[in-house]
């Protein structure tokens, strides 16, 4: 099945009929969570173990998270983004993703972790940024 544009999606829905919502949601081809972590996996060429090593996370945990039986906070998928090196679009659908709110620039800490993305830092620079900003660390 094609995949569809988000915006296209969008788009059928604001001029759907009630008899054409059942044709449209059947079409949607949604994208879990661990699926799409597997393909930036691949992508990032990076394993699971040296992922891990670089995020502050407990192994186990982690692995629960990316094997999808374990929901993840904000941070936690925001630890992963980063050490996986993910733009702020790939971070944004990681969050969204696992039912997360996207960074928003308005708001300081989101402000801070979106630097913090663009410009690759570790967690742990990450982290010291957010607290020099006396503000919660990942």
């Amino acid at each position: 099945m094609k995949k569809i544009k988000t915006i296209e999606l969008e788009n059928s829905l604001r001029h759907a009929s009630k008899d054409d919502l059942e044709l449209i949601l059947d079409s949607y081809q949604e994208t879990e969570f661990t699926l799409e972590f597997e393909r930036l996996l691949t992508v990032k060429n990076m394993t699971k173990s040296d992922l891990i090593k670089k995020t502050t996370l407990d192994r186990n945990y982690a692995y629960q998270i990316i094997q999808g039986s374990k929901n993840a906070s904000k941070d936690k998928i925001i630890q992963f983004c980063i050490a996986l090196q993910c733009s702020l679009e790939e971070s944004n659908r990681l969050l969204t993703l696992s039912d997360n709110s996207s960074l928003y620039a308005k708001q300081k800490r989101d402000a801070l972790l979106i630097v913090a993305i663009e410009k690759q830092y570790t967690v742990m620079e990450t982290n010291d940024l957010l607290n020099q900003f006396e503000l919660e660390i990942l």
